[in-house]
């Protein structure tokens, strides 16, 4: 029974242990002040916007976003129109790494644009249709 309850022992202690080691690490665990930092401020933002029509457009959110996403109510994100043979594009992704065609991130926000007409290159951007609603969520 002694030789039981020192291995018992010993393994609780290296269980302490490496708990131990695994809370302190801070590799793996953020600290409180960068949970704080998160918990702070909003972290994205969301909103709508009419098409207008107009070949761009400036949405302005008041910081720099990290990541966003745009995309219209009640049409396709991408529509393939075989018979004119182009692709119609109603959705796009903004980063501080790289944008989609037709949406681009800047210091205050995105910009947005909209063809009137079919491309020659058969890929079309209607980020901005008149009368259609547009969703964004953007993060800072």
């Amino acid at each position: 029974m002694d030789d039981a309850h020192a291995a018992l022992k010993t393994e609780v202690t290296q269980l302490a242990q490496s708990a131990g080691a695994h809370a302190s690490n801070t590799g793996v665990h953020i600290t409180g002040a960068e949970r704080a930092a998160w918990n702070a401020k909003d972290k994205s933002v969301t909103g709508t916007y009419q098409g207008d029509g107009n070949t761009q457009r400036k949405i302005t959110l008041g910081f720099r976003p990290r990541f966003g996403i745009v995309y219209g109510i009640g049409v396709p994100l991408t529509m393939v129109e075989w018979d004119m043979q182009n692709c119609t594009v109603y959705s796009g992704f903004f980063s501080s790494s790289g944008n989609s065609e037709g949406v681009s991130a800047d210091a205050t926000g995105f910009t947005v644009t909209n063809h009137a007409m079919v491309r020659p290159n058969g890929f079309t951007i209607k980020m901005n249709a008149t009368g259609t609603t547009y969703v964004y969520v953007a993060w800072q």
